[in-house]
């Protein structure tokens, strides 16, 4: 008697992407920005991807926020094209958290009627279940409920980064995609993230898929990593085997200049 495959949370087979240089006026050379990229991703899991600036890791996660990018290979969600799926169905799967957070939500709209609209949109909730889940949220990020009369053009840099978090997070996401440098942010505040971020995965047994470059950051929460340079997977697997023992140039050079960064020693 067969026993039943397994089917990951995610999976991602010969993922590509091309742009058109536009470069000459009759002549369009298509340029690949992601090419044959391939990794799975369960419940609970961190996958980090690393790479120099323009490796594509924004592209990557762009795309597997929005499958109607145009690309080429598969991305399956519980075994079934992302794309198949119903919209208020995929907004509940996978969600992205911007590194443009600060521009990222509609100045021109209030707090409350930026979180409340993923509800309105893609549940039953009554306006009085998608209140509470507004304020339940803002308290989750660390945020007062009386902030959400106000404009995103009154809050700080900290408090927009938090409403990123809580807007990313209020449809419950099974797979959380994280562009956002947090390495760059305060001590203060990169804790709080990183404590959220935990949280998710701990109560919600929420996936990551975020860009890092601190290799302390790295050791703490990557199950796996992926390796990018010029939209190409140079390297993937086991997290802590490949920043000990790195076998490929390009890992060996990211770990080494991720090192000097941020002043980590290499383990011996």
């Amino acid at each position: 008697m067969s026993q039943n495959k397994h089917i990951p949370l995610l999976q991602v087979s010969n993922l590509g992407a091309t742009i058109r240089n536009r470069k000459y006026l009759f002549f369009h050379k298509k340029i690949d920005i992601l090419k044959n990229i391939s990794f799975t991703l369960e419940q609970n899991q961190t996958l980090v991807l690393i790479g120099d600036a323009g490796s594509g890791k924004s592209t990557l996660l762009k795309i597997l926020n929005n499958p109607y990018i145009s690309h080429t290979g598969e991305i399956l969600v519980h075994g079934k094209p992302l794309r198949d799926y119903e919209r208020r169905d995929r907004i509940s799967f996978i969600q992205l958290l911007s590194s443009d957070y600060e521009n990222a939500v509609n100045p021109h709209k209030r707090v409350n009627f930026i979180l409340e609209q993923p509800l309105k949109l893609n549940t039953d909730y009554s306006a009085v279940q998608r209140d509470y889940r507004v304020d339940q949220m803002l308290e989750y990020v660390g945020l007062s409920s009386t902030i959400k009369y106000n404009y995103p053009g009154f809050l700080t840099s900290n408090q927009l980064l938090r409403l990123a978090f809580a807007r990313a997070l209020i449809m419950e996401p099974e797979i959380l995609l994280v562009d956002s440098n947090i390495e760059k942010l305060d001590a203060q505040l990169r804790s709080h993230c990183l404590n959220l971020l935990m949280d998710c995965q701990q109560e919600k047994k929420t996936a990551l898929i975020i860009c890092l470059n601190d290799i302390g950051l790295i050791k703490h929460i990557a199950d796996n990593i992926l390796v990018l340079s010029h939209g190409n997977q140079e390297d993937y697997g086991n997290a802590k085997f490949i920043i000990s023992k790195p076998e490929k140039e390009i890992t060996k050079r990211l770990i080494q200049d991720y090192n000097n960064e941020y002043r980590i020693r290499p383990e011996r």
